[in-house]
């Protein structure tokens, strides 16, 4: 078990990625750091955020309640949705 992966979880000792330990270690395809995995979300969130705005609304629609996160705390969609 990699306690510095960013899927450690201290409290039930297991990989949430996996959940549960029998896969983590330095070998696991979800391994990376909490630096290198905010850093992935950093990314991600620019990218939608440069996607056209009725891209942006389906997304939000489909898969985030209508909210959209990677726009920070003003995401809320259009329309009071």
């Amino acid at each position: 078990m990699n306690k510095n992966c960013f899927a450690y979880d201290p409290a039930n000792k297991n990989c949430s990625a996996l959940h549960d330990s029998s896969g983590c270690g330095f070998t696991c395809p979800f391994r990376k750091s909490k630096t290198e995995h905010k850093a992935g979300h950093r990314r991600a969130n620019q990218r939608l955020a440069s996607l056209p705005e009725d891209q942006q609304q389906h997304i939000a629609e489909t898969y985030y309640d209508g909210e959209r996160p990677w726009k920070g705390k003003a995401g809320k969609a259009a329309g009071g949705i």
